[in-house]
């Protein structure tokens, strides 16, 4: 078992390439969230790896960084202020077109062989996910509801499991850090670009994940 969105972001030929060195009956499982809060998320996230967690300095924008231009705030990052247009070039935008990737996924796969979980909803109640993937894997029912409790740091959920000590909750440093409010323009010019990629998504792969529909 691994775990990374490299591959599903793999090009076609490298997922066949790949899928010579695995079983036959291998299971996929791909967790997706609203890419608007993807992208937010993201922005949060290689500030964070670049600057060690620490603020950065405002001198330091801008900056360049995995294919990405990094400035002071998330708007300025996605949003060209002097046009008012979206830069759809910054993977960090890109990446949230889950079609694109899912789809090279069953060029390679068939359907049955991949579980695909709303991201929204593992973070409000993991349990249902978990449950599924239990399903999915054919592997005996171990969760249970009080094998979850809040974090009052974070305010996400964290494993409780007796049987397994080693479960812990996750670094703040690097699970629920603060993120930077969108502004209602910002927002909008996200939402109205993902929503082609969203609702091919709920119909090509047969999915009714909310925001998929905003």
């Amino acid at each position: 078992m691994t775990e990374t969105s490299c591959y599903v972001r793999a090009r076609v030929e490298s997922k066949r390439r790949l899928k010579a060195f695995l079983d036959d009956d291998l299971k996929i499982i791909v967790i997706i969230r609203d890419p608007v809060t993807r992208a937010v998320s993201d922005y949060v996230h290689k500030l964070s790896v670049i600057f060690h967690g620490r603020l950065p300095p405002n001198e330091s924008f801008p900056i360049t960084h995995r294919g990405d231009v990094l400035r002071e705030s998330i708007k300025d990052t996605i949003i060209n202020v002097s046009t008012g247009r979206l830069r759809d070039g910054q993977q960090l935008v890109r990446f949230g077109q889950y079609i694109t990737d899912l789809r090279g996924l069953m060029e390679v796969y068939s359907r049955d062989q991949l579980l695909i979980l709303d991201g929204e909803a593992f973070v409000e109640d993991p349990l249902p996910s978990l449950q599924r993937v239990e399903t999915f894997l054919g592997v005996p029912k171990f969760y249970k509801r009080d094998h979850f409790r809040v974090n009052p740091q974070t305010g996400f959920y964290c494993a409780h499991v007796p049987e397994r000590p080693f479960y812990h909750c996750a670094d703040p440093k690097h699970k629920g850090r603060p993120h930077p409010t969108l502004d209602d323009d910002s927002e909008e010019k996200l939402r109205d670009y993902y929503r082609p990629f969203n609702l091919q998504l709920a119909k090509e792969l047969d999915l009714d994940f909310p925001w998929l529909f905003q």
